[in-house]
């Protein structure tokens, strides 16, 4: 592949990661947290989510304006960003299946359910387009020697 795709390539994941992020950010939002464990759910999801607006915000400048971080820098945001999505999306499955499988069923609570693992579906998601973005760096940089 040219330098140019592979660099439109991720460029293209990095809008694609900002805004799943942003969307989970807005599922998250809300999707108010009801369970016992709300001090790590609190916690966890807000920083990973926040915290990767600002780091995908900054890659993406590096690949616009042709500034580009260096490979084991953004390989790093990307592998740390997909074991934290899939934490964060994880820790949501666990505490929203437990939750719900002690309460009585009501048309509200299934729809709070139902956002609550679609929130967590997109958290998983965006994990793998993390993954898929540090290989996508990977091959870049080896094609090109850098």
């Amino acid at each position: 592949m040219s330098r140019n795709l592979l660099t439109n390539l991720r460029l293209t994941t990095k809008i694609i990661e900002l805004v799943l992020v942003c969307i989970v950010m807005g599922l998250y939002i809300n999707a108010p947290v009801t369970t016992e464990s709300r001090k790590i759910m609190q916690f966890l999801n807000p920083v990973v989510l926040g915290g990767y607006i600002i780091v995908i915000m900054g890659l993406m400048i590096g690949l616009i304006i042709n500034d580009r971080v260096p490979r084991k820098v953004d390989m790093l945001y990307m592998t740390a960003g997909f074991i934290l999505f899939i934490a964060a999306g994880s820790v949501q499955i666990y505490f929203h299946g437990t939750k719900t499988a002690l309460s009585h069923h009501t048309k509200d609570k299934d729809t709070q359910k139902t956002l609550e693992f679609t929130t967590a579906a997109f958290t998983i998601i965006t994990a793998f387009l993390f993954l898929m973005d540090a290989a996508l760096t990977y091959i870049d940089d080896y094609e090109n020697g850098i």
